[in-house]
């Protein structure tokens, strides 16, 4: 009797013990959770800090985050092009002649140091919609050597070598980038991997913003291509 008495007990007491770790576990978990979505809070608050966009002021152009912080101070006379508002990537053109119609451009990083060298000209690239929406491609540059053209991405890094007589973006489409050799045209993703060879007269997208087919022109003939 004592020992049944005893193992009830026990049985009893141990109960009491199981539910007291499992109420620890539970709370520890939900601290735990609770410490990284805290972390993942302070980690977005972060990236929406480290956003950057051109700001004007007192007839300049500079830099500021979205705290309102200037990141490049106010003294250049052109617009400051931001390609993609998360990287501290800023595209300058400086040196402007107006009646030589000459300029310079370089690529500077939030300190203000040159980032992408060894190029004549670097430039971000403009794309727009039927709405008149515009806007920078966010992924590539376009550089410029002896009137030649090809693709880098932020870090100089090149995506597309500089045997180009044109690099444009495919209106409405991002990401597609129209390249023109000996009068022809071709289309590349913003790897550098050929969609359409450069082979045609003209490529446009049957459906704005749809990248899963396009129409090319050959001798006035248009084709599709999914």
């Amino acid at each position: 009797m004592a020992k049944g008495k005893r193992y009830g007990d026990e049985r009893k007491l141990n109960y009491k013990k199981v539910f007291g770790v499992l109420v620890g576990l539970v709370v520890f978990v939900m601290m735990i959770i609770t410490i990284i979505n805290l972390a993942r809070g302070g980690r977005n608050e972060r990236q929406e800090a480290v956003s950057f966009f051109s700001s004007y002021t007192n007839g300049k152009w500079g830099i500021i985050n979205s705290l309102g912080e200037v990141v490049i101070e106010h003294t250049y006379d052109e617009m400051i092009v931001v390609p993609n508002h998360s990287r501290a990537v800023f595209v300058v053109t400086y040196d402007v002649d107006d009646e030589e119609e000459t300029y310079r451009t370089k690529v500077i990083n939030e300190r203000g140091n040159e980032i992408i060298t060894g190029f004549n000209a670097v430039s971000a690239i403009d794309n727009f919609d039927l709405r008149q929406n515009i806007w920078f491609e966010d992924n590539v540059l376009r550089v410029r050597n002896d009137e030649k053209y090809g693709l880098v991405n932020f870090v100089g890094e090149e995506i597309l070598p500089l045997i180009y007589d044109e690099i444009t973006a495919l209106r409405g489409i991002t990401s597609n980038f129209l390249v023109e050799s000996d009068g022809q045209v071709g289309l590349v993703n913003e790897s550098g991997v050929f969609i359409i060879p450069v082979r045609y007269a003209e490529i446009f997208a049957l459906r704005e913003g749809d990248r899963s087919l396009y129409v090319v022109v050959d001798n006035e003939r248009e084709t599709w291509i999914s």
